[in-house]
């Protein structure tokens, strides 16, 4: 086959390769609106996993220092006063 010279016919195979390509992966090329949203609905899950997982980090953090102060006073209130 021999490789198209015309702008035309590179266009139109870059269209239909393109096209066929987003229906292998499942996507509607005929509603484009539709596959914005879901593109969309993608992002919103990626930046709420991200939120979350900021969120659990800084739980954790909380939690291991909260333990660390915790030891910490315990064991000055030990020091200073023993029984």
């Amino acid at each position: 086959m021999n490789a198209p010279h015309d702008p035309q016919q590179v266009e139109d195979l870059v269209k239909a390769t393109v096209k066929e390509t987003l229906l292998q992966l499942g996507a509607d090329v005929d509603n484009p609106r539709e596959m914005q949203a879901d593109f969309q609905a993608l992002r919103e899950w990626r930046e709420a996993y991200s939120s979350v997982k900021k969120k659990t980090l800084l739980t954790f953090i909380g939690i291991l220092v909260g333990g660390l102060v915790a030891a910490v006073w315990v064991g000055l209130k030990s020091y200073i006063a023993p029984q």
